[in-house]
């Protein structure tokens, strides 16, 4: 699994070095302090880079979606749709995709940290309804983290429905939809999730909850009924944050009851 995942790696970096230079206008790059994050909004859609203190942490995160409850109609990529509008700053990238009686509004807000520190990635999704008649429509937001630049060796589970909590490489990662939750999820092992996103069925995530420690990903599941012309909107937030060495934390406790037991000398006297 190592093994074929790092060749699709290089498969895709050969693919952007081939591809026309119009092409690479789809290559969105975000900075702050200690980040950069790269985004391709074109055919090899998605968020495929989060480089944190000069370490890779993120293999893919990108959205699928499905209209309607027919179980042969499969989801598809939103970048299956036209993009109609780009805008982005250092910090801030802000897409649009738009066909099929459906449009959908991306925002990226990055915040960076100082050296050897985290990382904080904000996300809106906002859904609209093109069309004159209420629309069931299926969201699907699929993640797989490298944590540390590490394949495997990882674990993930869900908390509270409405978080995802990853950990490796001496890394954590927390993922908070603060609305709506989501009606589904997935926590499994690259790529089963991936690939029943790509099937040409349709998909319900049904969990499991937790998976690891392998090569795990990620997914999550909301479920729309959206009047005319109406949205919807997701708004979600991801943290990478440095897990202290334990001998740190050794040495931060031990530092504390030093402290502590100055002051009560202090007080004796």
């Amino acid at each position: 699994m190592r093994r074929m995942k790092t060749l699709l790696g290089v498969v895709a970096v050969l693919a952007l070095v081939l591809v026309p230079v119009q092409a690479r206008a789809n290559i969105v790059t975000l900075t702050d302090l200690n980040t950069t994050v790269k985004v391709n909004t074109g055919t090899q859609a998605g968020m495929y880079s989060w480089v944190v203190n000069g370490v890779e942490q993120i293999y893919q995160q990108w959205f699928w979606f499905r209209v309607g409850n027919d179980p042969a109609t499969p989801e598809a990529s939103i970048n299956t749709l036209t993009q109609t509008g780009i805008g982005f700053t250092n910090r801030y990238l802000n897409v649009t995709y738009g066909g099929g009686g459906v449009a959908i509004d991306l925002t990226y807000n990055l915040t960076g940290g100082t050296a050897g520190g985290g990382s904080d990635v904000a996300e809106t999704i906002r859904i609209v309804n093109t069309t004159t008649r209420s629309m069931v429509l299926h969201f699907f937001q699929y993640s797989d983290f490298d944590l540390n630049g590490q394949i495997g060796g990882q674990t993930a589970r869900v908390v509270n429905v409405n978080t995802v909590q990853q950990q490796g490489g001496g890394m954590q990662l927390s993922e908070t939809v603060v609305t709506p939750a989501p009606n589904h999820f997935a926590v499994d092992f690259w790529p089963t999730t991936l690939n029943q996103l790509n099937d040409a069925v349709a998909t319900t995530l049904n969990g499991p909850a937790q998976a690891g420690p392998g090569d795990v990903t990620w997914a999550f599941q909301w479920d729309f009924t959206i009047g005319a012309g109406h949205s919807a909107i997701i708004s979600k937030d991801k943290n990478l944050r440095v897990i202290p060495e334990p001998g740190s934390m050794v040495l931060l406790g031990s530092g504390l009851l030093g402290l502590a037991a100055a002051v009560r000398r202090r007080l004796r006297k």
